[in-house]
Parts: structure tokens; sequence; C-alpha cells
């Protein structure tokens, strides 16, 4: 949509060529509140850019800048990003794929009862409850059968939330990828959660939404690393993934489970693998493994009602509406969540 300026506008208003800003058919020019301060040519960009409700689509963030590897990021920059609780209290994660719908690992859903399991959306702070979130009580948990415990397929989960949720800045659907879809070794993409950040090192108050870069590494590399010093055997399997590096560093740890590991293509995000288990935190020739999302498109889909691959557009609570996708005033941002090396054991995250 074009509109002109009431102080001696151009013909017609350029298309946005911030790069901030985003998909280009979700994006328009529009008029900042109040009185026009001058000329059109000397309003600040982030004032002229903004987005129009309707025409957004899974995986892309309204809220915030485009992720910049080893950047620390702002509140609604990960929308999909859920806390799933237990009478209160965070235990794992999980990305928002549809309005009823959350995925997670199966390793989270073992012991608790359903029936006091909860979903909140739009979560950054835990220890500040934002009026943006909600929380919705789970209304049911179907685990893959095949999951029998660490190291084995399936760890992959569905809740079905109470009630459908509306699309909000703060709470989008990832993408999810066509089952054939190709996430080459090397790719660079984060992973995010409010787990440890050493050993035995709860994330600080205010328990802000971390998030750190990875680079994908494909099964047989990772049994490779697997078995350095040599164990003669292969636990990352065809349908799991690996990230993070040969020299440690940068990890998922203990509390992240459940929670997406996302790659960008076509400047929209997709879950490509969900955190499942590790030996350690960040150690050297130890990368997080993931459960590979492609491998279980089939199942997904048996599930969760009218779910699509790919890009695809969503409608926001609010639609005919404008919301900027910068604000004016500065956002409390986070730090990249640079794990320390520690104890070589197996577990599940």
């Amino acid at each position: 949509m074009l509109r002109r300026s009431p102080d001696s506008p151009p013909a017609r208003w350029p298309l946005c060529p911030w790069p901030h800003c985003g998909h280009r058919d979700g994006l328009e020019l529009g008029m900042p509140a109040g009185p026009v301060p001058g000329a059109w040519e000397n309003w600040p960009r982030k004032e002229r850019c903004r987005r129009w409700l309707p025409t957004a689509v899974c995986g892309q963030p309204v809220l915030s800048d485009r992720i910049v590897g080893g950047q620390a990021s702002q509140i609604g920059a990960w929308p999909w990003q859920v806390s799933v609780g237990w009478k209160g209290r965070h235990f794992c994660s999980g990305s928002l794929v549809a309005q009823q719908w959350v995925v997670s690992a199966a390793h989270c859903f073992r012991l608790n009862p359903f029936s006091d399991i909860t979903v909140t959306l739009g979560a950054y702070q835990l220890a500040n409850r934002s009026s943006k979130s909600q929380t919705v009580p789970v209304a049911q948990v179907i685990r893959n059968t095949a999951f029998n415990g660490t190291g084995t397929r399936g760890d992959i989960a569905l809740l079905r939330l109470q009630r459908p949720m509306n699309y909000t800045p703060y709470f989008l659907p990832v993408c999810v990828p066509f089952p054939s879809a190709v996430f080459p070794e090397g790719m660079a993409c984060f992973v995010t959660g409010w787990g440890n950040i050493g050993f035995d090192e709860p994330l600080p108050f205010p328990q802000t939404l971390q998030q750190v870069q990875v680079s994908l590494i494909d099964v047989d590399r990772c049994n490779e690393m697997y078995n350095v010093p040599p164990t003669g055997s292969n636990s990352v399997k065809d349908t799991m993934i690996c990230a993070g590096y040969k020299e440690g560093g940068k990890d998922a740890c203990l509390g992240d489970s459940g929670g997406p590991l996302v790659c960008a293509q076509n400047d929209s995000w997709f879950l490509v693998g969900i955190v499942s288990w590790g030996q350690g935190c960040a150690l050297p020739y130890r990368p997080g493994v993931y459960t590979r999302v492609t491998s279980y498109g089939d199942w997904l889909q048996r599930y969760v009602p009218g779910l699509r691959f790919g890009i695809v557009p969503i409608a926001l609570e609010g639609g005919g509406n404008h919301f900027k996708l910068f604000t004016s005033t500065p956002l409390v941002t986070f730090s990249l969540s640079l794990l320390l090396p520690f104890l070589q054991w197996e577990f599940l995250r």
C-alpha cells in the first residue's frame, strides 16, 4: 500500500529500501502518528517502515531486526519459542507451529502428569511475566511411539493447546520444512532457550531468553566426533542432526530440551531441529544432537489439522491496523549463551 505525505510528498512513495524491513510483500510506508515533523525525506526510516498485519508469514518476526550472527536480539525475535511449564514452573521449551499446536521433545513428557502442563507463548524473561504473553493449559500430549530413551529415534512430541491462539507480534509460528528440504552442513543456524549456561549454573535472574549461533554437522561427521576417543558406536541416527563446533564452546544445555534449532531460508526461519541430547555441554568433539524435523513431516501432518510445509501466510490479531516494525524506545536485549565445557556424560536436555 502506498500513501501520500501531506508535506510535499513525492508523486509515489518508493518501496522501503531498508534491509531490516523483512519480506517485501508485508511492508508499506506509513506516516508517523501526530503532526508530520518535516519533509518526508527527513523522517527516520524506522518511522516510515511499517508492516500491514494480515500479510505476515511464518518464520518472520515483526518486532525486531533480522538476526545477525554474534549479536543479541530484541524481544520478539523468536516469537515461536514457548516455555513449557509444570505446575507453573518452566521445565522444557517448544515451538509454535500452528494456532493450537506446539512441537517439543518426547523425553520432556515421561513423568509429568499431562493435566498440570501449560504453555506460555510470548515468553521472554521467565522471572518477569510480560503483559504480552499468554499461558494456556495443554489439552493433549502426543509422543512419538518410536522414542524409548536417550539416543533413540522419535524424540519428538506434539502439544495440543486447550484452545486455538490468535497470532500476535509476540507469538507467531515457525515454518515447518518440507520433508525433502535440505539444510547443508556448515549452515549457520540458531538455538534458543532458557537452559543452564554452565555446569550446575542456571540462567540468572531475570532468566532472559538466550540465543546462540551454531553450525550444522551431518550425521557421519557427528558420529566421527563422538568416536574421539574411539568408542566403536554410531550413536547419532539418520533421524537426528547435530549442531555446534569441533572445538566446542557453544551449545544447548540442561533446560533447553524441546526448544528450536532454526535455520533461515528465503528470509524465513525454519524449524530444522529439536533440542534432544548431548554429552556434557559445549565440549570439544561433542556437538549437540537434535531431532531432525524433516524426518517426521508425515507424522506431524497426521496429527496437526491442515499443517502446511514451507513459507505459509498467516493473519495477525488486529487485522486492518498497522503495527510498527520498529519501536522508538529501546528494548531489552539478551546476550549469547556461551556455555562452559563440563562433565562428559550423555543426558537428555
